[in-house]
């Protein structure tokens, strides 16, 4: 039986039943139904249940049955609250939420959380959804009277009191990775009243969601309330009676928050404590805290509501406009004053009245002296002994006043973009217009509201739109400067708009719904406040350009991807503020791709990071013994990190298992800890310097010292708490200096014992807060397959991510498929190779380049291969970097590099320094239909251009698109390098095949733009396998390059071999496997030898591609050293060498062939060819030429023949051969026309017949 809070009694006549209400009524009846697989409890259902509380009615109306208001407020471990930006923040669910059955006291649970939620100290997984307006964590509450906190139950009640659904709207809830939203849409009050409906809803989170702010971890949204109790608690009318309780409780009778108590309709509320609040004070009200019980703070901050949308207010010259904001404390028995600084507006009066509420407002008029932007101080401070402030700054823009002489009407019929379309009189008529500069031009006199634009049209006044009215562009240019009127602006997929001017001010604009999409948008307006603001969501489909001004996007702006073509965004001088959703479409194909999200990081203020220690990235690790030589258990640890709202200090809580961290020595010498550190300036997987050290040397944790540690009462581990605050740092280095590498992701927290002194355990630092997406968030809808109800909740976007065996949990963001592999990974310099990514929830999706394997949307079934792939488009919302972005380049190996624009950019422009000037791109098309794609390496030549090996399908080119990641490497081994990519490395041309279900088109040209190879040769080695259909899929190539310039030695023009994930093929030399061997020109018997590895037993083809080697009188034999044959390959034309991979293991050895490349057919091919024959290449025949190959043939005359398809004889000649193995050439009439002949040679042991092709 569940267990059960007992209450206390309220009045006369409820004591026992209630007792019985809350206790046993599972002993008469127990009801239980199913909803998204989790239990349903429903006392109501009980006939006698619903019988005996409907007898309290007539007893209890009337009558207040609440505890005492005015308790006094218990102070310890209080949270933290914050008012949220918007002035109404709830947002109504949709089809991806799971239903509460209809239900009086009932309740749903236990529902395990993917995430921990803290509430003071306490830490739960599981939570109840009580449909009486809380949530609760051990047990169900069926309680319908609320009390006032606090009292023994944690809970967690955003409006307590006694809800029915029986009738009318149902309670609904999601569970996603990081937070729980429950919410309750327009619900009734007992018994079954409709009459008036509450509308709110609870959200918990782990503390690092932005949803409701990183830092909080509960919040109350409301939207419209209209009642506050039932009627078997006093209440009548929805009203009366015990009173609704909003507020926090810990169960500890001591940590709690009261926002108030509400029983009575309208706005009067005085605060937490005194008399009975109304309830229509919450309408629109949102409120968020920190209940975590980590800040060690005695009191807490006042609240505030009322703040605007952005923390921002636009006005237009002239315009009035009144911002009032209400502060409280959400304890009890306190006062609150605030404060305004108006930050030098003129043209402006405050009103403030203090006391249990403080009411602050501010009237501004915009005017001439106002132009601008400007920023309202508001400051909030309680009595409290030791006072608690909040300050929150609101920015107000004023749009600048100019002269815009008189205003000229449409006519009802013409094309808006003529002059005489215009008049001064209201019908249109009357004189014309002489421009479209300083005047107002109203729309007006057409009865459909509609106006169409039939051309380009460019004004510099102010164009009007009626309310009703629409302004269709119509696939034409609109360039505005000001715009008037409730009307809205309907684009399309062609049409284009330009904010323009230079009188500065802001322009919002609204778009008509379902026609709120652009071709280009353009922001070129200069001025004081130059600004354009989207008044709501847009679509840009082709090219953002942000010239001059700001655009203030709200979150509300789309940079759409199709299989057409992907929105990207000019180099930007002007600015840009506001969240970007970005797209990325991916054509059907089941294949890896390495994806990046070009949002950036954490904007401001407060931020939360998690790492976890592994010894996976230990710069040399060893055998894990004791000192006596036995095996021990390996070492890892959790580290968590909090940055203040100031960001002025960090704390950090690391655990960490297997070490001893007293210095005992116990269990073994081996595992003592010697020092700890947190590096900075490093992406995943590579070194950095160390920035701040905590334990042992060096010992930066000072001013004063707050390390704290606590170790496990084995020895072998323990908890390590400390703050970084700003005096300190190594060397000079401070938390200000090095916090932008902290939140990119670019520092990592490591401890060393005595065994591992380079470093025993170490976790990459990845860092969350606002303007953050988690890849979970972005690229899997923020739901969770296995955990989810909706799974797929925006069908056509997203894909499944799995973590694997060690790391793919529902608690870490991934996706639930038995038995699969990790789906994503991240590249480790130190390991030199692709690792399985820890977790989704809570690593940022725009922090690095991921190897990731898409199969399509999140509709499709995961469990097998046969399932065909889908399209998807895989999305992120963030602000957009601009500006330059500078990445390290790890010492050694690998670094894996995202582009960080939604824009392509060009590898041959961006900044370099000490690193090599190849990059190697993953094509997903190769590999063919069934294939998982290969790397493509672009790779200085050293004549100032790239060469593409292998030659991709998609086409790859130096244009790196949005969306994509890269791999380099340093020039030096051993040292560090970086790379800048600028803004004026962007590109205009796409290469947008990459993101291609086909093959090149037409209209993109196949090769990018290098530099031309006549100046060199060489040998491209590309292998192959064949369709059942005759089609060809490439697998892997290699590059054999020959110049004058180059060097024989090894140097950075050799680029070396990235591993594909099937098949690959390299050239070995010196021990070392390269996509590129450049050399200079070739020596007699020179050899190429090939590695190949990764095969399957199948037949695969060696295509070999000559580059300018006609002529240089070479030839080239291919040597087949498992088969013993060399087979002769044209030096002029491309040939193919067909060669199958058997059951015999010997079939597959890797270095099976080599390449000679000599003046006269080599030694090697006596040796090897015991059988005498003749062969003929290249075949098929490009130009005048045959070389025949005599392989063990006697000496002698012989006759050669080549027989039309007809059978006669088109060209005879006698050759004299020496005797043994040597080539002759064979000279061709040039009256010989295309197609297929037979090539007799005829002489001592018979005569030979060779198939040959012309062309």
């Amino acid at each position: 039986m569940n267990k059960r809070y007992q209450i206390r009694a309220h009045s006369p006549g409820l004591t026992s039943f209630k007792a019985f209400l809350f206790i046993g009524f599972f002993l008469v009846s127990s009801v239980f139904l199913k909803a998204a697989a989790q239990v349903v409890t429903d006392p109501s259902s009980d006939p006698n249940y619903d019988k005996q509380k409907a007898a309290l009615i007539n007893v209890s109306q009337g009558k207040t049955v609440q505890k005492s208001k005015t308790a006094p407020m218990q102070k310890s471990a209080a949270p933290s609250v914050s008012a949220n930006a918007l002035a109404t923040c709830y947002f109504p669910p949709d089809n991806t939420y799971s239903s509460v059955p209809a239900n009086d006291d009932g309740f749903v649970g236990p529902i395990t959380l993917p995430f921990t939620f803290k509430l003071y100290g306490a830490s739960y997984n599981q939570v109840y959804i009580n449909n009486n307006g809380n949530i609760t964590f051990d047990a169900g509450v069926s309680q319908y009277t609320a009390d006032g906190f606090p009292f023994n139950v944690p809970m967690v009640a955003a409006f307590w009191a006694d809800v029915d659904t029986r009738t009318g709207n149902l309670v609904r809830y999601k569970v996603n990775p990081t937070n729980l939203i429950v919410t309750f849409p327009q619900v009734g009050y007992y018994s079954t009243h409709l009459d008036k409906l509450n509308t709110f809803q609870i959200i918990i989170t782990n503390g690092n969601d932005p949803l409701i702010g990183v830092g909080n971890n509960v919040a109350f949204y409301y939207d419209d309330m209209q009642w506050t109790t039932g009627d078997a608690s006093g209440g009548s009318g929805g009203f009366g009676g015990g009173p609704a309780t909003v507020g926090i409780n810990k169960g500890n009778s001591v940590d709690y928050v009261q926002v108030g108590r509400f029983g009575i309709p309208g706005s009067a509320y005085d605060g937490g404590g005194g008399a009975i609040d109304g309830v229509d004070y919450l309408d629109g009200k949102c409120f968020t805290f920190n209940v975590t019980g980590e800040l060690n703070n005695p009191n807490l901050p006042p609240s505030v509501s009322g703040a605007p949308a952005n923390n921002t207010l636009n006005l237009a010259c002239g315009e009035t406009q009144t911002l009032t904001l209400q502060f409280l404390p959400p304890e009890i028995n306190q006062l609150v004053s605030t404060t305004i600084n108006t930050g030098g507006l003129c043209n402006v009066s405050t009103s403030i009245s203090n006391g249990a509420v403080s009411t602050a407002s501010v009237t501004i008029t915009g005017a001439a002296c106002n132009a601008g932007s400007h920023v309202i101080s508001f400051t909030a401070t309680d009595n409290f002994s030791t006072p608690a402030s909040t300050t929150v700054n609101i920015t107000v823009n004023v749009a600048a006043c100019v002269n815009v002489g008189p205003v000229y009407y449409s006519k009802p019929t013409g094309d808006l973009h003529n002059l005489l379309t215009w008049g001064l009189n209201t019908d249109g008529s009357g004189a014309n217009p002489s421009d479209f500069g300083d005047s107002t031009f109203q729309l007006a006199n057409r009865s459909s509201g509609l106006y169409t634009m039939t051309g380009d049209w460019s004004v510099g006044g102010i164009i009007n739109i009626p309310s009703g009215s629409q302004l269709q562009i119509n696939g034409n240019t609109l360039s505005l400067t000001e715009l008037d009127g409730a009307g809205t602006i309907s684009g399309s997929n062609t049409s284009n708009l330009a904010v323009i001017g230079s009188s500065g001010g802001n322009v919002t604009l609204n778009f008509t719904g379902g026609s709120n999409t652009l071709n280009n948008f353009t922001v070129n307006r200069s001025g004081s406040n130059a600004t354009a603001t989207l008044g709501n969501a847009l679509n840009v489909l082709n090219v953002l350009t942000l010239t001059t001004g700001r655009l203030n996007t709200g979150g509300m702006l789309t940079l759409k991807s199709s299989a057409a073509n992907t929105a990207r965004v000019a180099p930007v001088t002007g600015s840009i503020s506001g969240d970007v959703t970005v797209e990325r479409f991916i054509p059907a194909r089941r294949a890896w791709r390495i994806l990046s999200a070009p949002v950036g990081g954490i904007s401001s203020g407060a931020a939360s990071g998690q790492a976890n220690l592994t010894n996976s990235q230990e710069t040399a690790i060893g055998p894990l013994l004791r000192s006596d030589g036995s095996p021990r258990p390996q070492s890892f640890g959790t580290a968590t990190f909090s940055l203040n709202e100031a960001r002025t200090a960090m704390t950090m809580t690391a655990t960490v298992f297997n070490i001893d961290i007293t210095g005992t020595q116990t269990p073994d010498p081996n595992d003592n800890l010697v020092a700890a550190h947190i590096h900075v300036g490093a992406p995943p997987g590579s070194n950095a310097s160390v920035r701040w050290g905590f334990f042992g040397t060096p010992d930066n944790d000072i001013n004063p010292k707050q390390l704290v540690v606590t170790p496990f009462a084995s020895g072998v581990g323990g908890t390590f708490t400390s703050i970084w605050d700003l005096p300190e740092g190594n060397g000079g280095t401070t938390l200000a200096t090095n916090l932008p590498g902290i939140l990119a992701g670019l520092s990592y927290i490591n401890f060393h014992t005595v065994q591992f002194g380079g470093g025993e355990i170490r976790g990459q630092i990845t860092m969350v807060g606002p303007g953050t997406q988690t890849i979970n968030q972005a690229w899997q809808e923020g739901a969770i397959l296995g955990l989810s109800a909706n799974p797929n909740p925006a069908p056509g976007y997203g894909t499944h991510i799995t973590g694997g065996p060690t790391y793919g949990s529902t608690a870490n963001g991934f996706d639930q498929n038995p038995g699969a592999a990790s789906s994503i990974k991240r590249y480790s310099s130190i390991l030199n190779n692709w690792e399985a990514l820890q977790n989704t929830n809570a690593t940022f999706v725009g922090a690095d380049a991921y190897m990731t394997f898409v199969r399509g949307d999140r509709g499709i079934p995961i469990g097998t291969n046969d399932v065909p792939p889908t399209v998807t488009t895989l999305r992120a919302k963030g602000p957009l970097r601009i500006g330059d972005q500078t990445f390290n380049v790890a010492a050694t190996g690998f670094t894996a590099i995202p582009n960080p624009y939604a824009s392509p950019i060009n590898f041959a422009t961006i900044t370099r320094n000490g690193v090599q000037n190849n990059f190697y791109l993953w094509d997903p098309k190769m590999g063919g239909i069934n294939g998982v794609g290969a790397y493509v390496l672009l790779s200085d030549n050293g004549a100032g251009g790239y060469d593409i090996v292998p030659a991709p399908v998609s086409p790859e080119s130096q244009y790196i698109q949005s969306g994509q990641g890269f791999l380099v490497r340093p020039a030096t081994n051993g040292v560090s390098g970086s790379i800048t990519i600028k803004e004026s490395d962007k590109s205009a041309t796409p290469a947008m095949d990459v993101f291609r279900a086909n093959g090149p088109t037409a209209s993109i040209p196949v090769t990018p733009l290098f530099a031309d190879p006549s100046s060199g040769q060489g040998l491209r080695v590309q292998l192959q396998t064949t369709n059942a259909d005759g089609g060809v899929n490439i697998l892997d190539e290699v590059f054999a390059s020959y110049r004058n310039t180059y060097a024989e030695k090894i140097d950075g023009l050799d680029a070396v071999k990235m591993e594909n994930v099937e098949e690959n093929v390299a050239i070995i030399r010196e021990g070392q496997t390269f996509m590129v061997e450049r050399k200079p020109l070739p020596k007699e018997n020179d050899v190429i030898s090939l590695k190949l590895w990764n095969t399957k037993a199948q037949t695969y083809v060696f295509e070999i591609n000559p580059v300018h080697l006609a002529g240089t009188g070479l030839f080239a034999f291919v040597e087949d050293k498992y088969l013993k044959t060399v087979t002769p390959v044209s030096l002029e034309v491309k040939s193919k060498v067909s060669f199958s991979i058997t059951n015999d293991p010997a079939s597959a050895r890797s270095d099976r062939f080599q390449i000679i490349l000599t003046h006269r057919l080599p030694d090697v091919l006596t040796k090897v060819s015991d059988k005498s024959n003749i062969t003929a290449y290249p075949n098929p025949v490009h130009g005048h030429t045959i070389q025949l190959a005599f392989v063990n043939k006697e000496q002698g005359l012989y006759s050669v023949e080549i027989i039309n398809g007809s059978g006669q004889v088109v060209l005879r000649k006698n050759l004299q051969h020496s005797g043994g193995t040597v080539a002759q050439t064979l000279e061709l009439s040039s009256k010989l026309s295309a197609g297929a002949y037979q090539l007799r040679v005829s002489g001592k042991g018979g005569s030979t017949t060779v198939p040959l092709l012309i062309n």
